[in-house]
């Protein structure tokens, strides 16, 4: 009986989509962990670090959890002969590339963008926000410039190893985000596979088309409802759960609206106030807010005194008289504060 060889790999990562590959990969019996790191991450992100901890300790793996890979941590899995360093996501620190020099394929990993373009921060949000008709992910390998290592690729075509997903539709963020988590595993499986089967090669993006994204915070999820309805429904889906949420206001009360739509048939106005509820369905718990050109359908909203209390939005809104839109009370603050008032 001949055995068969084990692709020996190393583990870094944190969040739910680490946890989905980390446990696809526990599961494969051509493939050995090593060594893992996952990253806490943010407090919403904790429970899968513990759910990779409880993983690695039911198989008996060794593993650290820490938000930086440290010299020590370096010097760990230097001392161990890696085929690759798997990064399953969600890892926000720098990485010195002493890290990966050990391993016979380096860090490799889906980055969250279909590289060279949607480099730096929230890629998915930015896919989403600027009406792309598509989103996907590039397998790369992580050099010591950000975002910028070599594409992997199966060497038998010389075809892109990632993943693609259709926009065109009205899922929200995190209706989107379950189809990406599952993928990006599927992709990661598949790279695996490329090396046990040396069908596994790299090639330099082509540096010309890279574009770049800046970071984004939940003080940038303002809604203004004077853009076109599909500006404002992609803007809208783009920050929903998990995300902090995009908002108005309403009598200077910060509104987050969490699940919206575009309305099929929808009534066609002359007369716009952007901002404006013009329907309320009681029978469907909906509202309309209009928009520069159309409506959103509004199903779930919470105040931000009582954000964790999501509703139906005719729990809050009962009147085609209300309206959605700067919080005026602190602009006259600053008009006044301007004028010496």
């Amino acid at each position: 009986m001949i055995l068969e060889k084990k692709i020996k790999i190393g583990f870094i990562g944190g969040g739910e989509r680490s946890f989905l590959t980390f446990t696809e990969l526990v599961s494969r019996v051509d493939v050995e962990i090593l060594y893992s790191v996952f990253m806490p991450g943010y407090e919403d992100e904790l429970i899968y670090c513990t759910k990779l901890e409880e993983t690695a300790h039911k198989h008996n793996l060794r593993f650290i959890s820490s938000d930086k890979i440290t010299k020590e941590i370096i010097e760990e899995i230097n001392k161990i002969e890696l085929d690759v360093i798997i990064d399953g996501g969600l890892w926000r620190s720098i990485i010195n590339p002493e890290f990966w020099k050990s391993a016979k394929y380096g860090l490799i990993g889906p980055h969250g963008s279909l590289l060279p373009a949607y480099k730096g921060w929230a890629g998915f949000n930015w896919y989403v926000l600027n009406g792309e008709k598509e989103y996907g992910l590039q397998v790369f390998q992580v050099s010591k410039h950000i975002d910028s290592g070599k594409q992997v690729i199966r060497k038998n075509d010389r075809s892109l190893v990632n993943i693609k997903m259709s926009l065109e539709n009205q899922l929200m963020a995190r209706e989107l985000l379950d189809i990406v988590n599952v993928k990006a595993t599927e992709v990661i499986l598949e790279t695996i596979d490329l090396i046990k089967s040396d069908n596994i090669d790299f090639e330099d993006p082509d540096d010309s088309q890279s574009t770049w994204t800046c970071s984004r915070g939940p003080e940038d999820g303002e809604i203004y409802w004077d853009q076109p309805t599909k500006t404002v429904f992609n803007f809208i889906r783009a920050q929903s759960h998990p995300y902090p949420g995009a908002f108005s206001f309403h009598d200077g009360e910060k509104v987050f609206f969490w699940k919206v739509c575009i309305p099929v048939n929808q009534l066609k106005y002359v007369g716009v106030i952007p901002g404006r509820i013009v329907k309320v369905d009681n029978k469907n718990k909906i509202i309309w807010v209009m928009t520069k050109d159309g409506v959103i359908e509004v199903s779930h909203v919470s105040f931000e005194k009582t954000k964790d209390q999501i509703k139906n939005a005719t729990e809050y809104f009962q009147s085609v008289r209300e309206k959605f839109g700067l919080n005026y009370f602190e602009e006259l603050k600053k008009i006044k504060a301007a004028m010496n008032l």
